[in-house]
């Protein structure tokens, strides 16, 4: 379309979630995929007050996930009319559970997980969900009580600082690949086996017990 912007700027797009026990939250910025600009800015934020009842702090995060996709897609819709290119996203989260989650089958945990990770997936790809380490997470700043006479308004503002540099320098920044762990055993769905010792020379059923065919029948 004529109205659309030729792709010298391509936007790359960053998630981030988080959550505590007061809030879950998500916040998404976005900067010049060619890295050619070495700015970052935050986009669009959006924070939810956690559930009264009671809740582990993985389903929080998987919650905050299931946020940040939503809002992502939001985001996603709303811009890619005005660029004539495939626009790239990362997700990024502090949580190693909720990513195991997310890159993990759903039907093989409980309802309230399973019916998370649909969510997820539906919007967004399980490969470009990454861990972030939590003092580099901008969102964490949107989940918990905050003194802002001390809160890092550049990290809030901009992200952290290795958003600017390419894909290649993250790992050198400490952002480690998801490593692999012990998954939340108590989401699992409870799986029923049934075990019996069978002797097939013995037969079924002892023909000799019974005295007439009608009552073997």
């Amino acid at each position: 379309p004529s109205n659309t912007v030729a792709c010298k700027i391509e936007p790359l797009l960053h998630l981030f979630t988080d959550a505590s026990e007061d809030a879950y939250a998500a916040c998404i910025y976005i900067q010049d995929g060619t890295y050619t600009n070495n700015t970052s800015q935050l986009l669009i934020s959006k924070t939810r007050r956690s559930p009264a009842k009671a809740t582990t702090l993985p389903r929080l995060e998987l919650m905050g996930c299931v946020l940040g996709a939503k809002l992502l897609n939001q985001v996603l819709n709303a811009i890619k009319p005005e660029f004539d290119c495939n626009i790239q996203y990362y997700c990024w989260s502090d949580s190693q559970i909720a990513l195991q989650w997310i890159n993990s089958p759903g039907l093989k945990y409980k309802p309230f997980v399973c019916n998370r990770i649909h969510d997820i997936q539906k919007i967004t790809s399980p490969s470009n969900w990454h861990f972030c380490p939590g003092n580099q997470n901008p969102a964490d700043l949107a989940t918990r009580k905050i003194n802002f006479d001390t809160i890092d308004l550049k990290l809030w503002h901009h992200g952290p600082e290795w958003l600017i540099l390419s894909p290649d320098n993250w790992r050198d920044k400490s952002i480690d690949q998801m490593k692999p762990f012990i998954s939340d055993e108590s989401e699992l769905k409870p799986v029923k086996t049934l075990s019996a010792n069978m002797h097939p020379e013995e037969g079924i059923i002892n023909v000799e017990s019974y005295s007439s065919l009608d009552r073997l029948i």
